[in-house]
């Protein structure tokens, strides 16, 4: 079966995240396809449900990602018999999806501007994130003389999740940021990230802080969504 997504980003997104799970799949032997079939099979089904109610083109990958992870996700605890271990499975396969584009994107970002906040400053990351993300999803901007905040101020990802009763699975997408989190916050650029709230994590607004500093070397990571995965996995454990 192949993925009718509508657009060639969402189904190329798709391909590999698919790529990713088989790696979850593959002790299964010979039901590993029957269950990717289910997979797919469930995604196409959830994706159809809501597509005349997109607002543009932007809104069809955002569907798509949730179609699949919540498809993954309710597959694999099923076959898996064990919440904890599905939801660790799709988790990985999604951080894995498209990120190492990001990774070097933010590399040569980094690259380009010797005072990243200065240059996060100087712009709308609300107007930006708009144009990427379409018009189901919401921003603002809050910025301070070190400091550059982009805020979502509603999340079609979480809201996806919650309608269908598992709220939980908002963390994976929360979580795919680390991907470009961590690049900042290892570089030797003065900025680094914080993550002090989330909708995902029962905040008004998930709020990405960008902060000029010459000093963040061994400084610790604050990101409320790392610490709400460490309690989902544990709670799913016991």
């Amino acid at each position: 079966m192949r993925l009718k997504f509508g657009t060639f980003a969402a189904n190329g997104w798709a391909r590999g995240f698919l790529k990713h799970c088989r790696v979850a799949m593959k002790p299964l032997g010979d039901d590993a396809q029957s269950l990717e079939d289910a997979i797919k099979r469930e995604a196409q089904s959830l994706f159809d449900e809501r597509t005349e109610l997109l607002p543009d083109r932007q809104g069809r990958m955002i569907l798509a990602m949730c179609s699949l992870v919540l498809a993954a996700y309710r597959r694999l605890k099923e076959r898996l018999g064990d919440p904890s271990k599905a939801f660790d499975n799709v988790r990985a396969a999604f951080e894995k999806t498209y990120a190492t584009p990001m990774q070097w994107y933010f590399r040569a970002w980094l690259w380009m501007f010797r005072d990243p906040v200065g240059n996060l400053q100087g712009k709308s990351m609300a107007k930006q994130g708009q144009r990427m993300y379409g018009k189901s999803m919401k921003f603002a901007d809050e910025k301070t003389g070190d400091s550059a905040d982009m805020l979502v101020t509603h999340c079609a990802y979480n809201q996806f999740f919650v309608e269908h009763g598992e709220p939980a699975l908002t963390l994976l997408i929360c979580a795919w940021d680390r991907n470009w989190m961590d690049v900042i916050d290892q570089s030797s650029r003065p900025v680094r990230t914080e993550r002090p709230s989330t909708i995902s994590t029962g905040g008004e607004c998930c709020r990405f802080r960008f902060i000029r500093d010459d000093g963040k070397s061994g400084k610790a990571v604050n990101d409320v969504v790392l610490v709400q995965l460490e309690r989902v996995t544990r709670n799913e454990a016991e």
